[in-house]
């Protein structure tokens, strides 16, 4: 009967997935004010925020920068124009990291802020994977 218990308690804690989730700072070959003015120069945005993590679970490892472009002019209403800019924007970040191997995945997120209370809303989010860049 122990043997039992500590068995199906064995087989319960190995089912878990645990996962780690950790900052992975970008690092760019140029100054990071000459990326967020490349990047303006293929959508006009109040700003960009460009982050990178990378998530562990069960020691596989993962990583994923995210490029948040908040409050842009002139957004393609089409969903096939907008994955092309994102792909785009996404292309250019990989262009200028000092390691292009550095993340598995890319996250293009369009964001709308408003200021008329605390209105956020996402368009649309783009993900690709570092290979189709």
């Amino acid at each position: 009967m122990i043997k039992a218990g500590i068995l199906l308690l064995f087989v319960f804690i190995s089912s878990c997935n645990f996962t780690t989730t950790k900052t992975r700072k970008p690092v760019f070959i140029i100054d990071t004010n000459l990326v967020d003015k490349k990047l303006d120069s293929l959508i006009a945005c109040e700003n960009f925020n460009i982050n990178g993590t990378e998530i562990i679970t069960n020691k596989k490892s993962t990583s994923e920068i995210e490029i948040s472009t908040i409050n842009c002019r002139d957004i393609p209403q089409n969903n096939d124009e907008m994955a092309g800019l994102a792909a785009t924007i996404a292309s250019e970040i990989k262009k200028h990291l000092k390691d292009s191997t550095q993340y598995d995945t890319y996250k293009v997120l369009f964001i709308i802020k408003k200021t008329d209370g605390v209105v956020t809303k996402t368009n649309s989010k783009n993900v690709f994977g570092a290979k189709d860049l």
